[in-house]
């Protein structure tokens, strides 16, 4: 896991960035610059109501399209999982994917698909291809829209730096509940972050262009 994330997607996304036709030097290409601030503090304020939500997507689509019984062991992996320490658990499930699936879509192919497409194609497209790349079914709409809200962050923010992190944090609140490690979601206050994504909203939207 850490191998693919960490080591063969960067690859991939520098060799695409490498050598696609460019507008822009590789770094930038790849999205590697200082982001906006304050949009993206307003990412990073939606990072627990983006987690509520689609763990409450995740039980309606598990109800119109229930996961097979043969499928839903996951013994095996809860077992990996529980054996490894918080800081590991962190660094592979979500550290990891944060860097690697960030370069790769949000990075060279968001650069790609925007040199000839409209801002909402290149955010639709990414995410489909996002979504399609976790190969499940059952997880395909959660990581749609996550792939949805990470590509509009990126063309927002100017830079993959913001997307890094809300993914990161995304996915480290939600395996750490996951797993029993940190169950915020079920603390008196743990639901009333979900308010967090009112001003993060507000400062998403605060200057935007009115074509983005």
């Amino acid at each position: 896991l850490l191998l693919t994330l960490l080591v063969m997607l960067p690859l991939l996304a520098v060799a695409c960035a490498r050598w696609a036709p460019r507008r822009e030097p590789l770094l930038a290409e790849l999205g590697l610059r200082r982001p906006k601030w304050v949009p993206t503090l307003g990412g990073l304020l939606c990072i627990p109501a983006l987690v509520l939500a689609m763990g409450e997507l995740g039980i309606l689509q598990q109800r119109l399209l229930p996961i097979p019984e043969a499928m839903s062991n996951m013994d095996a992996l809860a077992g990996i999982m529980g054996s490894l320490s918080s800081s590991m658990l962190v660094l592979m499930f979500a550290v990891a994917p944060g860097i690697g699936e960030e370069l790769f879509f949000r990075g060279a192919l968001t650069s790609a698909l925007r040199r000839d497409l409209t801002p909402m194609k290149t955010v639709l497209i990414q995410a489909a291809f996002f979504a399609g790349a976790h190969a499940s079914i059952y997880r395909l709409a959660p990581t749609f829209l996550v792939g949805l809200f990470l590509g509009g962050l990126r063309l927002r923010t100017g830079s993959l730096l913001a997307c890094v992190l809300v993914h990161t944090g995304y996915n480290a609140m939600l395996t750490l509940d996951a797993t029993d490690r940190w169950k915020w979601s079920e603390q008196a206050w743990g639901p009333h972050l979900a308010w967090l994504a009112i001003p993060g909203l507000l400062l998403l939207a605060k200057g935007a262009r009115r074509k983005v």
